[in-house]
């Protein structure tokens, strides 16, 4: 798979419009509503919520099939 040469050479794959800018939008807003789990030091701004993969439209990440094969061909079938 030719975006997982990429990533094992460079270290990232930049996985344009993989997820629509709408759906984006709706990550961005969900996350509005949460308080963070950590902040970037002696500052209020959020550094990190914890895992959302399992919450609100976060669900739907994993069920792209660019981001599912991805990560089938990265890790095999049994990765969490």
């Amino acid at each position: 798979m030719k975006i997982v040469e990429q990533y094992k050479k460079d270290g990232y794959y930049l996985a344009k419009s993989v997820l629509s800018e709408e759906f984006c939008n709706q990550l961005k807003e969900y996350v509005k509503g949460l308080d963070s789990k950590i902040n970037i030091p002696f500052s209020k701004i959020p550094w990190g919520y914890g895992n959302l993969l399992q919450e609100g439209p976060f669900k739907r990440v994993t069920d792209d099939k660019t981001i599912k094969e991805f990560c089938e061909h990265l890790f095999g079938n049994n990765y969490v």
